[in-house]
């Protein structure tokens, strides 16, 4: 491993004063020294900058940015434009990185000079990072553009990969306000290589602050992102379009909504007529 190589841990927090001192420390804590953690308060209310700032005032490391509240993406996109690392990790700050997360990755990365992008499992786990189950999802049965069409596949803070990479696709789209990584790591795969690496390297945190239980925000963001799908490949964007009726299919009938869950899936069926495609969704998405 090059001693050299800094590893950017960027971490978008809004009103995250609860557990940002965690995630921060997580990346702190790494066994791998050669570090650098950009946090980007956007726009908080609570004591989200206080907390940051405290933190960078006891290892030189940490920088923290301020912003008024513009989203997950710009706040990312602000700390890339600041990073000097040469390999990025996006830490949301809810999250933890386990200690050997960074040097187990840029070993990884530097043994496969071909990958751009490492990703590895996670330990799903309650408000209190304590662990329900891991969720180890290994390299897909279908192309990447393909799976990323119909859905995200990895937790972004479980991902290590070459700044360029994020040069080169534009960083994120600042009109998204939720699944903005899904519509990244879409981009990437247009031209990027991916690589699964096992091992937890992660801790999810779940909680009901959460902007997946956001459904009107994330479906916004889900149309969105169909619709740039349609404007670049005809039968990617009739899988995304399909996929989003399924997912509103799903939802209604978690929450016993007949007419909408029926009316989803005759949508889902106009928008994919194809029998394969609609098989290649319920496969998918793991239906």
């Amino acid at each position: 491993m090059i001693p050299e190589d800094v590893v950017t841990i960027v971490v978008p927090a809004h009103n995250a004063e609860k557990y940002l001192g965690e995630a921060i420390g997580s990346a702190l804590a790494q066994d791998y020294r050669g570090v650098e953690v950009i946090v980007v308060d956007d726009g908080s209310t609570d004591s989200t900058f206080e907390v940051a700032t405290t933190l960078s005032t006891t290892d030189s490391r940490v920088r923290v940015l301020s912003q008024p509240h513009r989203g997950a993406a710009a706040a990312r996109n602000a700390a890339l434009a600041a990073a000097t690392g040469s390999f990025v990790c996006f830490l949301d700050a809810d999250d933890a990185l386990a200690a050997d997360g960074i040097r187990e990755g840029l070993a990884f990365l530097h043994k496969h000079p071909d990958v751009d992008i490492v990703f590895s499992d996670v330990a799903v786990c309650d408000e209190n990072l304590d662990m329900r189950y891991i969720d180890a999802r290994g390299i897909p049965a279908v192309p990447w553009q393909t799976l990323f069409a119909i859905r995200n596949w990895f937790a972004g803070s479980s991902a290590l990969l070459r700044r360029d990479i994020c040069d080169h696709v534009g960083g994120f789209d600042e009109r998204l306000l939720a699944a903005e990584d899904w519509d990244f790591w879409d981009r990437c795969a247009q031209t990027a290589t991916f690589a699964y690496r096992p091992g937890v390297v992660a801790k999810i945190r779940t909680h009901s602050r959460q902007t997946t239980h956001d459904f009107d925000r994330v479906e916004r963001a889900w149309w969105t992102i169909v619709d740039r799908k349609r404007t670049e490949d005809a039968r990617l964007g009739r899988l995304s379009l399909g996929a989003v009726h399924w997912r509103n299919a799903n939802r209604a009938k978690l929450h016993g909504r007949r007419l909408d869950l029926a009316r989803s899936i005759a949508l889902m069926l106009l928008a994919t007529p194809r029998p394969s495609e609609i098989r290649l969704i319920l496969r998918v998405s793991g239906a």
